[in-house]
């Protein structure tokens, strides 16, 4: 009966070992699954924060790439003139505009003086005529420059101003004078000659006072009469104090003005355009410096938070 009873105890309490041992095994098999299960979360959670990382960095430089391509085109935008330059670039201007015709009516005389040393300069038909005396003053002045076109001799009628010369006593032409017309007559062989006056060389009586007409008119003396061969051009303009301008141009002292002067401003304005323009690009430089140095800053940054997470 010992021995019997001692069997069944020995045999239960194999089968709790057995009980027991299956049980931890079960355990295991649940803390392995378990562990296993956090694992694989830990993994999902990192890849979810990784990829978050990566959105981010990319968001983060996008706005840098975006920016650089917006300020990009701002450097090659057209400089805006400073005002050294605009005050420059005026002078110049009007220097030209006031020398360029005075230039040009000098050039034509001296060419035409050239090329034909007997005839008046023209231009077009047209002959600038520098006036040196007031006999025709007022409506003419000294100094004036005055214009007259060529013209038939025919159609001169009294009370025109016209442009001559007078003759010489050899016989050739010499000066012009620019006087008004008092009288025109055509002889039968159809030459047309003409009397003029200056209007203020006045006829005066003994006492000073200007003779006058019937009419109330001042008389003036008389010119030697012309053939219409020596007539020149009909008066058609008047640039008051032009002739004493281009006078003075032809002299030494004009033409180191003249010349001179405008080389001088364009000169001065390229000085100041292109010291405006060093400025402009030494802060271009240094503005693009500061992004890059900037940018490099941020991906610096970002590579440590990398290296630490």
């Amino acid at each position: 009966m010992d021995v019997s009873n001692d069997s069944v105890a020995m045999f239960e309490a194999e089968e709790r070992a057995e009980e027991k041992a299956e049980v931890k095994a079960e355990e295991k098999a649940e803390v392995k699954k378990q562990r296993t299960k956090k694992a694989e979360k830990v993994e999902k959670k990192e890849a979810e924060v990784k990829a978050e990382e990566k959105t981010k960095e990319k968001a983060e430089v996008k706005p840098e790439v975006s920016e650089a391509k917006v300020r990009e085109p701002q450097v090659k935008t057209k400089r805006k003139k400073t005002g050294g330059e605009i005050a420059s670039l005026t002078v110049s201007i009007v220097l030209l505009v006031l020398m360029v015709p005075v230039l040009l009516i000098n050039v034509i005389l001296i060419i035409g003086a050239i090329a034909h040393p007997n005839d008046v300069p023209s231009f077009f038909g047209f002959k600038p005529l520098i006036v040196l005396s007031d006999s025709m003053y007022p409506q003419i002045k000294t100094n004036d420059l005055v214009i007259s076109k060529e013209v038939d001799v025919k159609t001169i009628v009294v009370g025109d101003v016209i442009s001559y010369r007078e003759k010489n006593a050899d016989g050739t032409l010499g000066a012009v004078i620019t006087h008004k017309v008092a009288k025109v007559t055509i002889d039968e062989e159809g030459v047309v000659h003409i009397t003029t006056t200056g209007i203020n060389n006045i006829v005066r009586n003994s006492d000073g006072t200007p003779k006058q007409n019937v009419q109330g008119e001042n008389v003036t003396y008389p010119d030697e009469p012309i053939t219409g061969d020596q007539v020149v051009g009909k008066f058609v303009l008047r640039l008051a104090g032009f002739g004493g301008i281009i006078y003075w141009m032809q002299s030494v002292w004009g033409l180191i003005v003249c010349i001179g002067l405008p080389a001088l401003a364009l000169i001065i304005y390229e000085l100041v355009k292109r010291n405006a323009e060093l400025k402009a690009e030494k802060q271009t430089s240094a503005s693009a410096n500061e992004e890059l140095e900037e940018l490099r800053k941020k991906l610096k940054e970002m590579e440590e938070n990398k290296e630490n997470k």
